[in-house]
């Protein structure tokens, strides 16, 4: 083979029948909490598909530069912007049953000459956002599909000139496709820009402990005693 192809550089790959390109944007954090000498915080984010061993794939490339799963460090603030796009690649051909249901880990760290702090973390069902990204994706198809169907109803309006009828048709399918744009938009906007509180788990900074009153997971406290927050957004590519 090397020397067919003039070459040592070959790569091997292999596409299952479902795997989901998970395009994770990491926007911005707020109101993280003190993290150094200077009261400020040099935060960075990691993301992972859990449970790893089960559903993370990397078939599709040979290189790091090809998955991205954390972003830069933003030295000296407590409000980083990261405006980053963060890549997971997930197999979809295992059984949640055997593996339990695929999630989304985020983990907020303070970066300090090579070590890391925890911060707080963020835990997400990717199981519900795949559905969700898939039940867009048919949407999405009947949209087109009426468009399609609205455009040749336009053609036969004009060959025929029975505009009467064709206008009440027209007014029915605009009304199912602007249906379905609403639909859409409203669950693309519930998982691809959302704010999330950070959870404090052992291993994060002690002090900022903040326990809910109803019981639910402890949050982050962040420096101005607001809860930790991270903004995001998620968009599931769908397999062929």
């Amino acid at each position: 083979m090397r020397e067919e192809f003039e070459t040592d550089q070959l790569d091997i790959r292999y596409n299952p029948s479902t795997v989901y390109r998970v395009e994770l944007s990491v926007f911005a954090a707020r109101s993280l909490p003190k993290a150094d000498r200077e009261g400020l915080c040099d935060a960075m984010v990691e993301a992972e598909v859990t449970p790893s061993d089960a559903y993370q794939f990397s078939g599709f490339h040979t290189s790091s530069k090809t998955v991205r799963t954390r972003t830069r460090v933003v030295k000296k603030s407590l409000n980083p912007d990261f405006d980053e796009t963060l890549v997971l690649l997930v197999d979809g051909t295992v059984d949640p049953a055997q593996h339990g249901r695929p999630r989304l880990l985020l983990t907020v760290s303070d970066w300090d000459e090579g070590e890391t702090e925890m911060i707080g973390q963020v835990d997400l069902d990717l199981a519900d956002m795949i559905a969700e990204s898939a039940r867009c994706h048919v949407w999405m198809r009947q949209e087109q599909a009426l468009r399609d169907r609205q455009a040749e109803m336009l053609k036969q309006t004009a060959e025929t000139g029975n505009a009467q009828m064709q206008q009440a048709r027209e007014i029915a399918l605009t009304r199912t496709i602007n249906y379905l744009v609403q639909k859409r938009t409203r669950a693309l906007d519930a998982i691809e820009n959302v704010w999330v509180d950070l959870v404090w788990v052992p291993g994060c900074i002690p002090v900022t402990r903040l326990d809910d009153e109803h019981g639910g997971p402890p949050a982050v406290r962040g420096a101005d005693f607001k809860k930790a927050k991270l903004h995001l957004g998620v968009k599931v590519h769908m397999p062929d």
